[in-house]
């Protein structure tokens, strides 16, 4: 560091040198680029040959798109995402996902289908090789007895499996349905069309299953596949997590089970 910088620093009592922004070669440029990321749709390749045909400006395409970045050129606004809060009992929300985990070395297109109880975060999963209502009756009666009760209220997306008219609030859903849920006590409700983040509780441990369990596995059938995913959730449910104060799902369960639904007799 030189004299100088070392020299200001004690002068002004700033803890840091600060940075010095040298700024872009393409900051001459920019108006350029913002028309033709407009022109070209947003793709940045044809952005890159643009400006080389047009401009004899030859740029990495790295460097383009950390400008466009930069700038806010393409950069779309993060709305943020709602947080919902969840008292023990009160909601477990249901979805399914299409995975592709290998059976015998080959791809294998199947559904998996969770449930998670929102307050604990303690989850079920299992796969099959359709979805239609009887799977999902056979699924969510499974589940509830993993839990030993269920929540009051059950959230779901718009699915034609369980729903049979409407979407959103005005959803209502199937007879066989309906009945399964009065048998264990809980209503289902629908989130609106395209407000996923309102399921979220159940969205984001699909990516987790795809990441963590399929990676580097090979099953020899579906019945393994799901005796071994199984056996990962009880260790998923077990382990402390970091969003949730260091408590495990299996910890917060305790705590939550007592406000489930219980089982019919």
């Amino acid at each position: 560091m030189a004299r100088n910088s070392v020299r200001k620093v004690l002068v002004e009592g700033v803890p840091e040198v600060p940075g010095v922004d040298r700024g872009s070669s393409l900051d001459p440029y920019l108006d350029a680029v913002r028309a033709l990321h407009e022109s070209c749709a947003g793709n940045v390749v044809r952005v890159r040959e643009e400006l080389l045909t047009r401009h004899r400006l030859e740029v990495g395409y790295s460097t383009l798109t950390a400008f466009c970045r930069s700038k806010g050129i393409g950069v779309a606004e993060k709305i943020p995402a709602g947080r919902y809060h969840f008292d023990p009992g009160q909601e477990m929300q249901h979805d399914t996902s299409p995975h592709t985990p290998l059976i015998q070395g080959q791809a294998r297109k199947l559904q998996c289908a969770s449930l998670v109880l929102c307050f604990s975060r303690r989850r079920f999963m299992k796969v099959f090789t359709r979805w239609t209502a009887f799977e999902a009756r056979c699924f969510l009666t499974e589940a509830i007895v993993y839990f030993g009760g269920s929540s009051k209220e059950c959230m779901i997306d718009n699915s034609s499996v369980i729903i049979a008219r409407g979407t959103g609030s005005n959803a209502v859903p199937s007879l066989d349905m309906n009945a399964l849920a009065q048998r264990f006590g809980f209503a289902f409700h629908a989130h609106a069309v395209g407000d996923a983040n309102r399921s979220a509780r159940v969205e984001r441990p699909f990516d987790h299953v795809e990441r963590n369990f399929y990676a580097g596995r090979d099953f020899s059938s579906i019945p393994d596949l799901n005796s071994q995913l199984r056996a990962w959730c009880d260790r998923v449910n077990s382990t402390p997590i970091r969003s949730l104060g260091g408590a495990s799902p299996d910890q917060l369960f305790l705590l939550e089970k007592g406000s489930l639904q219980p089982l019919p007799c």
